[in-house]
């Protein structure tokens, strides 16, 4: 799925999301709850979708340098993959140009859950490495996740979850419907607040500054998380019914 392609496969619940964060957290710059659309069929939202997209667009332009933009005549509306790669540099992830998408997604992923790990108590930690089958020595806790979205397609899938769920629970207030096809997520639930606390810019602990951030870094990590979900829908069984 490229650029922003991946919310036309979201149902209305998922895409309640990021209209939401749109319009709650963007309520200075955002014109999208002034769309004709957006009054005629919401929350049926699958039908105004391409508004949803482009308004998500000109956020990213916000975000990078809009005023640079506008001087020299260009759109201010920008990319999927510029505004991933804009999210990886201010969350100081180092990346290569010529990493697809889906590599900048995964390592996106993992750093966020990589950080959140890192708030636990040592007891919450050891809690979930059990949960995770994984061992508690230091290298596996350096490359934990990004091996997980390397190469463990059962995990990520869990953990993809986990991360969506937690910006729909802290945006809309309620668990998305596909949380209820994992069995241990309840026990996962620990990087819950950390989580929400980093991708909702209330930690301070990173340099998440300027307004279109508060939309554009949940709203990327959201869209990756659910890219890495519908990509495992398509080829769907039954292996998180292992967990």
């Amino acid at each position: 799925m490229d650029d922003f392609n991946v919310l036309d496969e979201m149902t209305n619940e998922e895409l309640d999301v990021i209209v939401k964060l749109i319009v709650e957290k963007g309520w200075q710059t955002e014109s999208l709850s002034k769309d004709n659309d957006y009054k005629k069929y919401c929350p049926d939202h699958k039908k105004y979708v391409d508004k949803i997209k482009n308004e998500l667009s000109l956020m990213g332009g916000d975000t990078i340098a809009n005023v640079a933009r506008f001087l020299m005549g260009k759109s201010s509306s920008i990319s999927y993959r510029e505004m991933l790669k804009d999210v990886c540099k201010k969350l100081k992830i180092e990346y290569e140009e010529s990493m697809l998408d889906e590599e900048l997604e995964r390592d996106l992923l993992a750093t966020v859950l990589k950080r959140a790990f890192d708030k636990l108590s040592d007891v919450e930690k050891n809690v979930l490495l059990e949960i995770l089958g994984e061992n508690s020595n230091e290298v596996t806790l350096n490359n934990l996740f990004y091996k997980i979205f390397a190469d463990d397609n059962e995990k990520k899938y869990i953990l993809s979850v986990l991360v969506s769920n937690t910006l729909a629970k802290t945006i809309c207030g309620k668990d998305l419907s596909l949380l209820n096809d994992i069995k241990t997520i309840n026990e996962l639930k620990v990087l819950t607040s950390p989580l929400s606390s980093i991708l909702m810019n209330v930690d301070k602990t990173y340099d998440i500054t300027g307004p279109a951030y508060r939309i554009t870094l949940p709203a990327i990590v959201y869209m990756a998380s659910m890219k890495q979900i519908k990509n495992a829908d398509e080829n769907k069984t039954s292996f998180w019914d292992l967990f």
